[in-house]
């Protein structure tokens, strides 16, 4: 099963994104984001979690006050979907 999601992400070429990705392949996205995440500690993706739109948390500003819970929890910044990359392998 693995093999063939990596197939899927290299065949597409580039960045795929998770929902694309699980879509494709009829497969969860729960299910399918372990798997992954498991090659993304591995060495063979890289993910990219989406980063904020406006660059990410600003919280040295002030701006969120005393109560903030950090760029996970910031109901201020809007997230993007993960996506996937395979790593550039220099075998």
């Amino acid at each position: 099963m693995l093999s063939q999601v990596l197939r899927e992400i290299k065949k597409s070429g580039t960045t795929v994104r998770l929902d694309e990705l699980s879509r494709r392949l009829g497969i969860e996205s729960s299910a399918l984001e372990g798997m992954l995440d498991y090659c993304v500690r591995k060495g063979i993706l890289q993910d990219s979690v989406g980063d904020a739109v406006d660059g990410g948390c600003n919280c040295g500003s002030g701006s969120c006050g005393s109560g903030c819970e950090g760029y996970e929890g910031c109901p201020f910044i809007a997230k993007m979907p993960k996506m996937y990359t395979l790593q550039e392998r220099g075998d």
